[in-house]
């Protein structure tokens, strides 16, 4: 009886050239190695300030990631702590975050070894073999003002309304259940909803930007860019940096940037796009790819509007398996349709039809492998 053959699944590995086209003026190295060293999914990390956060996608990646290497099941629950009293004028909210990691297959096989099995020892069993993990999550209006409110008026003169008790609730949650996603993956980064989200307008998150904005010197097609920059949330030292290259004389306690770009277009300084944005045109640039068919191309493409985050890393997957394959048949760029049924063929299977391939002549190519996959 031959050995059974366990296929270990290779997940595509993100490169720097894909973190440096995802994040655009935001990539650093050090972005890339905790890109890296934490295992994530580019969508997993929010820029905010210049600073890497981690999101839910990261963190719900972490936590698969998990369960897939050691075979855990996960699950989740959130208890109420504190609950708001807006009658009173309390809108505190308190929530706590029980997270459970269950080793089934370690479980099952120390319950084979029992003898004698009581409802006591199951549930001992079960104990010793789930790993629990809590997290607390606190949230009032004005640690989350940005979603706390409903806001009415004219834009640009929007006013605070009633409380949304409901997303109060939902930030505390969250908050929570991330701490403990933090606590059971051994992640380092802060999560990004535990940040306070404010609602300050631009110009008070952007002093020295808003002092540059007065100056004459500026013309106004420069003075729209930047607030522009501030809209999208462009960390203000980027946008100094870009000042400095123009108009030296409005930052003379600036240091000159390593390089200085002063011939570049003003409205290409400054990367306007929004995440989302940023996100859809990565996508698009995947599916350009020769190794996707026109039917999976469409597919992908329903499913990215419902799931983009998930969606982009299946293809990145199915886009190096395929790449894969065609590196080690030797035969350059082959038919989509061939490569979506080869990816899945043992390699050493592989290697054999690419020694077959090796004397035979191009035009020969689909017939060889076609008769290669009926025989496999």
């Amino acid at each position: 009886m031959g050995k059974e053959i366990v296929k270990k699944e290779e997940r595509y590995v993100i490169t720097e050239e894909d973190v440096k086209k995802y994040f655009g003026d935001y990539y650093t190295p050090a972005l890339f190695e905790i890109i890296k060293q934490e295992n994530l999914p580019l969508m997993g990390i929010t820029i905010l300030g210049g600073k890497p956060y981690i999101n839910v996608t990261g963190l719900d990646r972490k936590i698969q990631n998990l369960c897939n290497e050691k075979g855990y099941e996960f699950s989740i629950r959130v208890e109420a702590l504190k609950d708001p009293d807006p009658a009173n004028g309390d809108y505190l909210v308190g929530r706590k975050a029980i997270l459970t990691l269950f080793d089934k297959q370690g479980f099952t096989q120390a319950l084979k070894k029992l003898k004698e099995i009581t409802p006591e020892t199951l549930n001992a069993l079960k104990e010793a073999f789930t790993l629990t993990y809590t997290g607390e999550g606190w949230a009032t209006p004005d640690t989350c003002s940005a979603i706390a409110y409903e806001y009415v008026g004219q834009k640009g003169h929007k006013q605070r309304g009633k409380v949304l008790v409901e997303n109060v609730i939902m930030m505390a949650e969250r908050r929570a259940t991330n701490r403990a996603k933090r606590e059971a993956t051994g992640t380092g980064l802060t999560s990004i909803d535990e940040l306070p989200m404010d609602d300050k307008p631009p110009e008070e998150k952007y002093p020295r930007i808003k002092e540059i904005l007065n100056s004459p010197i500026l013309t106004e097609k420069e003075r729209e860019i930047l607030k522009k920059g501030m809209k999208v949330g462009k960390p203000e030292q980027a946008m100094l940096d870009w000042i400095v290259n123009i108009h030296p004389e409005l930052l003379q306690d600036e240091k000159e940037p390593e390089v200085i770009v002063v011939d570049e277009p003003v409205d290409e300084v400054i990367d306007e796009r929004t995440p989302t944005e940023r996100q859809a045109e990565f996508f698009e640039t995947l599916l350009q790819t020769h190794t996707l068919t026109e039917t999976e191309k469409e597919a992908l493409k329903q499913a990215f509007r419902l799931e983009p985050s998930e969606v982009i890393n299946n293809t990145q997957e199915m886009i190096k398996k395929r790449h894969d394959v065609e590196k080690i048949l030797g035969k350059g760029k082959l038919a989509p349709d061939l490569l979506k049924r080869l990816e899945d063929i043992e390699k050493e299977k592989l290697k054999e039809l690419a020694n077959r391939l090796k004397v035979i002549k191009d035009s020969k190519i689909r017939d060889t492998i076609e008769n290669f996959l009926k025989e496999v």
